[in-house]
């Protein structure tokens, strides 16, 4: 596996991919993996900087990896990377399910600008729980989830081929409504990734109490409370599961809400600072440019 390649872009993404030929949009793209065995680099490691993506496959020898864990299977599944997520994919060359025609794998590509959800990345990560950071992105699917995923990225690829202004809006709209009918089927226990261990059903949870928490910056019991499990426990969990401990966890988070409200809020920085739980505007400033290494007033300037 090499090195991982940071991507700033759709762009990057497709010309580390090797299919930089293909691209049509700025901050959309799907491919439909069978089209273009033989083309895809067959070691991409990537890293995104600004890049949601969905991956669907089945009937694949395929080989994945997402932040050094390792997939292979070829049941019917759904993968979800948030930016800042490495993946590895390899696709063997002539790879005998695809000869047989059964093969099938989607690949899309989004940034946060291409949707309505929400101006930022951090937008789109606290609104849908699939694209939790810290938990297993792999989701196995059959039967009527499997067929209604299937349809709207059939759709979505369909209009892609024959792009302009009216099918981006068709494209977006399918996109939206595959987004919210996977996060209802997984409220609804409908799907579920039922190959993960309890400590790492615990920090799916942890990480989604933590993305709907206003005021993130708490002690590991409140957490722990929330969850009904004691703090050691929710600790243990968490390491095991990340190689991190929950507090570095909730900086992560209340880092990346900061950035988020940096850049689109018109909030003063004490307002900001406030908004997330610091009761003095020096406390809030120490604390960014612990963790980020500029003033929240830096950051803003530089983006």
């Amino acid at each position: 596996m090499k090195y991982p390649f940071l991507v700033e872009n759709v762009k990057d993404m497709l010309k580390d991919m090797n299919l930089e030929k293909y691209q049509k949009h700025h901050n959309f793209h799907i491919l439909k993996v069978e089209d273009h065995i033989g083309e895809i680099n067959n070691y991409s490691n990537i890293i995104s900087k600004h890049i949601f993506e969905i991956s669907y496959g089945a009937n694949y020898d395929l080989e994945m990896s997402v932040d050094n864990t390792n997939y292979n299977t070829k049941e019917g599944h759904l993968t979800f990377l948030a930016p800042g997520q490495s993946f590895y994919m390899d696709i063997p060359e002539g790879d005998p399910s695809t000869k047989k025609g059964k093969g099938i794998a989607y690949l899309v590509f989004f940034t946060s600008d291409f949707l309505p959800l929400g101006p930022t990345d951090y937008s789109i990560i606290q609104k849908f729980p699939y694209f939790n950071r810290h938990s297993s992105p792999i989701y196995f699917i059959k039967g009527k989830v499997e067929r209604l995923c299937i349809e709207y990225l059939k759709k979505i690829y369909q209009e892609f081929q024959k792009l302009d202004e009216n099918n981006i809006e068709i494209i977006r709209s399918y996109l939206i409504i595959l987004l919210y009918e996977i996060k209802r089927l997984l409220e609804e226990k409908i799907i579920q990734n039922t190959k993960v261990s309890r400590a790492e059903e615990i920090t799916f949870l942890f990480e989604n109490l933590l993305k709907i928490t206003s005021k993130k910056r708490q002690k590991i019991h409140f957490y722990a409370n929330k969850l009904n499990v004691s703090s050691v426990y929710l600790a243990e969990c968490v390491r095991k599961t990340t190689g991190n401990s929950p507090k570095k966890i909730i900086t992560e988070y209340v880092i990346m809400e900061a950035k988020s409200l940096l850049i689109n809020s018109t909030n003063s920085i004490e307002q900001i600072g406030e908004t997330l739980g610091f009761d003095e505007v020096s406390n809030f400033t120490n604390y960014f440019k612990k963790n980020t290494g500029l003033t929240p007033n830096g950051f803003k300037k530089s983006e």
